[in-house]
């Protein structure tokens, strides 16, 4: 069953989740952005370029104008919306869910996902097919990691210089999904010696992506064997978050 919420839609691809679902929602959202310009990213997992593929077609289709940032952190996307000015933005993903599962979670302007108003107004939208004078372009942007990057390292609160001089020990498991360049890039510019485990793009998930202690056994030794830091000495209990989507 194909499971909508304010968000956006996620299912199983192939059986609930179709590139002809996506087109005709990436064109709905088109509409509701009234041409404007939108950002789509995606995590990982295998299916993403196809319904990457479909959204945008729908989003070109009703005269939007399209910036492809790849392979990018659900937070690093929201980021992108507000930096490049767009009217709004889709993330391929489908967070934590297994492997077979994906979805689409949608942007508005301010950079948050939608409101019930926004999502209400959204899906009462037909297609709105633009003829072929008003198609859209599609453009690929890669510097959205470092634009997002950059934005926390200059950040008032935050004592580079003093986490630089601490050099802690951590271990990022991304389980090869989104953050998978970016959680240990930010790490190691705060000067954290890092120990990377499943941070690759793929295979993805090679592990059950919900973080459950079962799931990070892997992390759990690793916390131990390099001596991963916190003020008080050694960490050995791994932080329960997922670096998926």
């Amino acid at each position: 069953m194909l499971i909508v919420s304010l968000s956006g839609i996620r299912g199983v691809v192939g059986q609930d989740l179709t590139p002809v679902e996506v087109l005709d929602y990436g064109a709905k959202f088109g509409r509701f952005c009234d041409g404007g310009k939108v950002v789509v990213g995606t995590d990982t997992r295998p299916t993403g370029k196809t319904l990457k593929h479909a959204a945008i077609t729908g989003l070109l289709a009703t005269g939007c104008d399209v910036v492809d940032l790849g392979v990018l952190p659900t937070p690093t996307i929201l980021l992108s919306v507000k930096e490049l000015g767009c009217k709004g933005g889709i993330v391929i993903t489908a967070s934590h869910n297994p492997l077979e599962w994906n979805g689409l979670k949608l942007i508005n302007s301010q950079g948050i996902f939608l409101s019930r108003e926004e999502a209400d107004a959204m899906n009462a939208k037909t297609s709105g097919w633009r003829d072929y004078r008003e198609q859209g372009r599609l453009t690929e942007d890669e510097e959205g990691l470092e634009r997002h990057l950059q934005k926390i390292l200059s950040l008032d609160y935050l004592d580079v210089p003093g986490l630089r001089k601490r050099r802690f020990k951590v271990v990022v498991d991304a389980c090869n999904g989104a953050a998978y360049r970016a959680a240990p890039e930010l790490l190691r510019r705060l000067g954290c010696e890092v120990t990377s485990l499943y941070c690759e793009p793929t295979p993805p998930f090679p592990r059950a992506p919900e973080p459950t202690p079962a799931g990070l056994t892997r992390l759990r030794k690793a916390l131990v064997e390099v001596g991963a830091s916190t003020r008080r000495g050694v960490y050995a209990r791994p932080l329960y978050r997922s670096c998926v989507a």
